[in-house]
């Protein structure tokens, strides 16, 4: 138990420390060194696999203290999801793509043909979701950094 509190709280201070940084109106690029920071201070362990354990223990022991009301449960899904888009714009192609095969996506890059009929929206969407703020607009170049999900079932 006294693990799990104690994972639990590093985590939180990791999610508490993301929504501070945005709150204060930090800049993208310092948001992304405050996260690196963050996780490497808090969710690190002495191996990849007691770091790949701390991760995903302390995620669901939050995940369960904070399903008491609608608030807390929006707020940790908030503070999660942003965690997760830092992560995984931060890491490696390779470690990406590993990444969504262990989650069971089939994917596979958008056709020019199909990127061109949907500019407007990705277009939109990616400027509201870019965390790292690094992207910026799309151009009609970047039809090689969208991929079409084929199927999502989860293993």
């Amino acid at each position: 138990m006294e693990e799990f509190e104690r994972y639990a709280l590093d985590r939180l201070r990791v999610l508490k420390g993301l929504d501070d940084a945005r709150s204060r109106g930090k800049k993208p690029e310092e948001v992304a060194e405050i996260c690196k920071r963050l996780i490497s201070e808090n969710l690190t362990g002495t191996s990849q696999q007691d770091t790949r354990r701390k991760d995903e223990l302390s995620h669901f022991v939050l995940r369960l203290a904070y399903c008491r009301t609608e608030e807390l449960r929006r707020w940790f899904l908030t503070q999660e999801s942003f965690l997760l888009r830092q992560r995984f714009s931060n890491a490696y192609a390779d470690h990406q793509l590993e990444f969504l095969e262990d989650l069971g996506l089939e994917y596979k890059p958008l056709a020019r043909e199909e990127f061109a009929r949907v500019y407007d929206k990705l277009r939109e969407v990616t400027r509201i979701t870019d965390p790292a703020g690094k992207n910026g607009p799309i151009t009609e170049d970047d039809a090689a950094r969208f991929y079409k999900v084929l199927t999502c079932c989860a293993k």
